[in-house]
């Protein structure tokens, strides 16, 4: 289970208790609370006082208790603003990436600006993982949102190793993508990330003005009115749309999706999504519901709208 070095830190120097303690309350060993201490005196997280941007305890807890079985980690996004928000979900992100990553673990990562800011701040101290893209290139995106170069970076800052995915995202149709995915080295690419333990990724609304999606010049006008008709709210990775129920839609784009197949991402035994502002929240939330979501990096707004928006899970059809 994550913890986060300032909840430690707040617990060991604010709440005085011992080691011990700590480690019994937390169910972790009393090495690894001994490790996060002098992790956390490192790194500047303790100085003189503990300076941390923010414990949400209750509101964790009380997010857990809504969504059985995934985890949420917040983080303070203090005045909200879209930069102020990126820049803490990517750190909080970093900081779970290097309490929880191995050598020998194999990380699917997805694309866009807030992975974008998570791969620039992966340093050495995540494990050396091996870093494999979920999806092919952005079109007309700046080059530094795509998978295959956030992999690289993540790779390069953790000194791990990265496998490239050189292939248009969205291929123009069905009979393209079939021929693409029979290449070897896409193939190679592919089989590596549906045997990944971690998927690291973000979340749209891919119909939001500010959405990356809609920058990425591989979807054509008839591409965006697709989505506008089947009622997409929620955009995994251009890999897979769900609408308010849901449930998957508007399978003639995500099939042409040179990426993971949905089934095989949903697969993947620990599914980590990276994203704040609240204009993500209903497509957070959808995602959650659709089982593509065990962890949950996001910020103290979108906390508070999913607590407050109390919306049961749509019925099974």
């Amino acid at each position: 289970m994550y913890v986060s070095l300032a909840r430690i830190a707040h617990m060991y120097y604010e709440e005085e208790l011992t080691q011990r303690e700590i480690a019994d309350r937390l169910d972790i060993s009393r090495i690894r609370v001994s490790r996060a201490l002098q992790q956390a005196r490192a790194s500047g997280v303790v100085t003189i006082s503990i300076r941390y941007a923010g414990v949400f305890v209750e509101e964790e807890s009380a997010l857990r208790a809504m969504f059985p079985g995934v985890q949420f980690i917040i983080a303070d996004a203090l005045d909200g603003t879209g930069p102020q928000v990126r820049d803490a979900v990517a750190t909080t992100a970093a900081d779970y990436l290097a309490t929880v990553l191995r050598p020998d673990h194999k990380v699917a990562v997805g694309w866009g600006e807030t992975m974008h800011l998570l791969a620039s701040k992966t340093t050495s101290r995540c494990a050396e993982a091996e870093f494999i893209p979920l999806i092919g290139g952005q079109g007309a995106a700046a080059l530094d949102v795509h998978a295959t170069l956030i992999a690289h970076a993540m790779a390069q800052g953790s000194g791990g190793r990265a496998l490239p995915l050189l292939a248009p995202a969205v291929a123009q149709s069905v009979e393209q993508h079939d021929m693409i995915v029979q290449d070897p080295g896409i193939r190679a690419t592919l089989d590596a990330a549906r045997r990944a333990d971690f998927a690291v990724y973000s979340v749209q609304a891919p119909l939001s003005p500010d959405a990356t999606f809609g920058r990425a010049g591989y979807f054509t006008s008839g591409d965006l009115e697709l989505l506008r008709h089947d009622g997409v709210l929620s955009d995994l990775v251009s890999i897979c749309y769900l609408d308010q129920r849901a449930r998957p839609t508007a399978d003639s784009l995500s099939q042409r999706a040179v990426a993971l197949p949905r089934d095989e991402l949903r697969a993947i035994p620990t599914k980590v999504i990276v994203g704040g502002g609240l204009s993500k929240a209903e497509a957070l939330r959808i995602a959650i519901w659709a089982g593509y979501a065990d962890v949950v990096i996001t910020d103290h707004l979108v906390a508070r709208h999913l607590m407050a928006e109390r919306k049961a899970p749509p019925a099974a059809d």
